[in-house]
């Protein structure tokens, strides 16, 4: 998660190096019409939709990546509930 999101930033910001995962969004040079290609390159990424707030809140890839992990988790698990349901309530 963290190297996708380097990659994002990385071609947002139009920055060449590696990028360390405290870096700072804002301290990098990012403002708000750049967050809103960052969470483009999430929903593409990840098909998660995120707020442009989150990530005023979330302003290093480490804090983003975890964030982006536990939502994807939370995601999945709510769907195999709604699927695991699904098929409970089917007649055989």
């Amino acid at each position: 998660t963290e190297k996708a999101l380097e990659q994002i930033w990385q071609d947002v910001l139009r920055v060449n190096e590696p990028l360390s995962v405290t870096a700072n969004f804002f301290h990098l040079g990012g403002h708000s019409l750049l967050a809103v290609q960052i969470i483009s390159g999430i929903y593409r990424q990840w098909d998660l939709d995120l707020q442009i707030q989150q990530l005023f809140e979330l302003q290093t890839i480490s804090e983003l990546a975890a964030f982006i992990e536990d939502a994807v988790v939370s995601r999945n698990a709510l769907l195999m509930q709604t699927d695991n349901e699904e098929l409970e309530e089917m007649e055989w």
